[in-house]
């Protein structure tokens, strides 16, 4: 093995660590924003359904969006800096959700999650053709394709654990 392959497989699986978590986090926030409507409405003096349908809304609105837009993005900024954009979407938008002092932040912020999220999951096949060997990438493919359950199974356990000891 040549030092180049070390050096690609090294960068490759760092790669592949950072999307997986990231995609993780993603769904942590998704799932954790939807399971903790009430304390958002209550945070927000929110006294309609409809106004916390909106925030779930948001982000499946920005899912359908970013798919459309996704491969546009990919063409211009190539696979490492769309998945770059994509990881600072769901990073920035998550804090903005979090950080938001009024319920249209609180949305917005969640739309630019949502976004995110969206342009991500159409990022993870060209990333993983770009830097991975013919034969890891089934394995790879499959790493990503759970990440969102990870993220999932991060938020049940959490809120078991809370409603246990609580």
């Amino acid at each position: 093995m040549s030092d180049t392959t070390v050096v690609l497989s090294k960068r490759a699986n760092f790669i592949e660590l950072v999307m997986f978590f990231t995609y993780a986090f993603f769904a942590v926030s998704w799932i954790a924003g939807s399971t903790l409507t009430p304390q958002i409405m209550k945070y927000f003096q929110l006294d309609s359904f409809l106004s916390a349908t909106l925030i779930s809304n948001s982000v499946t609105a920005a899912k359908i969006i970013g798919n459309f837009c996704a491969a546009g993005i990919l063409t211009r900024l190539l696979p490492k800096k769309a998945i770059g954009l994509g990881s600072l979407l769901i990073l920035a938008g998550s804090i903005m959700a979090i950080l938001a002092p009024q319920y249209w932040g609180f949305v917005i912020g969640r739309f630019i999650m949502g976004f995110g999220g969206a342009v991500y999951v159409v990022y993870f096949s060209p990333v993983v053709i770009h830097y991975f060997s013919p034969e890891t990438r089934p394995t790879v493919n499959a790493l990503n394709s759970v990440a969102y359950n990870v993220g999932g199974m991060l938020v049940c356990v959490k809120k078991f654990s809370v409603n246990v000891l609580t």
